[in-house]
């Protein structure tokens, strides 16, 4: 899924979406806690997913994120 999301994204995002993308981006690469790493990077895929413009894939990646998180 990913890979055809973030293809979306390349082609689909406006500058809003890439100033959010990058913000988020240096939030990863900067956490040094475990939660605040994953926090950031499920805002990034759920910033993807905005991006890429397909509401359904934004539900299904929330819905993979919250598991991710409880695991």
């Amino acid at each position: 899924i990913e890979p055809e999301v973030a293809r979306l994204a390349a082609q689909r995002a406006k500058a809003e979406h890439r100033t959010a993308l990058g913000e988020t981006q240096r939030r990863l690469n900067s956490a040094v806690e475990t939660g605040a790493a994953i926090d950031a990077d499920l805002e990034f895929h759920r910033l993807l997913a905005r991006a890429a413009g397909n509401q359904i894939l934004e539900l299904v990646l929330e819905s993979f994120g919250e598991l991710g998180r409880s695991s």
